[in-house]
């Protein structure tokens, strides 16, 4: 007796587990999957250089930054002075 009342048990749980698991896959189902926007803006970008004594070099590395085809408009340089003796 106590063996039929465990299994009937354990059938009613078998079937509320199908019934849930069946009414999950029909919400997911029924979601629509919009694509994501596609971003013409690149994300923004800070580039920082740390600089001592050089002035002689910086341009070329500015000039360099800015020739890349990283959007210039999310791209953000920052130079730092550590304590030059010269100036910039």
């Amino acid at each position: 007796m106590m063996g039929l009342l465990l299994g009937t048990a354990w059938l009613c749980f078998a079937v509320a587990l199908l019934v849930l698991i069946r009414m999950r896959l029909r919400v997911l189902g029924e979601l629509e999957l919009t694509p994501v926007a596609q971003r013409d803006a690149a994300p923004r970008m800070s580039v920082i250089i740390p600089v001592r004594n050089e002035q002689s070099n910086i341009g070329t590395c500015l000039q360099g930054l800015l020739q890349q085809t990283y959007p210039t408009r999310a791209l953000e340089i920052i130079v730092v002075d550590d304590h030059s003796t010269k100036r910039l």
